[in-house]
């Protein structure tokens, strides 16, 4: 492909093999920590409010984040679970006519006990 007359070429500018290129120091990650954690919570309401509201409007990754933070969704440990939960493996060890709760042989305590004794 000719070039049109008045047409120059460009110069590209291209790194020697021998240079390389200055090595980031590696920062401190505790101070790093610090300094966003003082950012954040300077701006915490703000951001809070501000989450809240795009809630309000129907932002369901807005709300959801919300709720996970506040602890409101997923229930937290402070809900109590119902003591004896229906599963499926409890319903099948039912029908099957199994024990639900574990079964405990005395001859492998006794084997354990004396395995777990100093001076063996």
């Amino acid at each position: 492909m000719k070039r049109a007359s008045g047409e120059k070429k460009k110069a590209v500018k291209r790194r020697s093999a021998g240079k390389k290129a200055k090595e980031a120091k590696p920062a401190d990650l505790g101070a790093v920590r610090q300094k966003i954690t003082r950012i954040v919570s300077g701006a915490a309401e703000n951001i809070t409010k501000k989450l809240v509201n795009r809630a309000v409007d129907g932002e369901l990754a807005h709300s959801r984040y919300l709720f996970e933070m506040a602890g409101v969704y997923p229930a937290g440990e402070a809900v109590e679970s119902p003591a004896e939960e229906d599963s499926l493996a409890k319903t099948l060890l039912e029908r099957m006519g199994l024990p639900t709760t574990p079964v405990v042989d005395d001859e492998s305590e006794e084997e354990e006990a004396e395995a777990n004794e100093p001076g063996c």
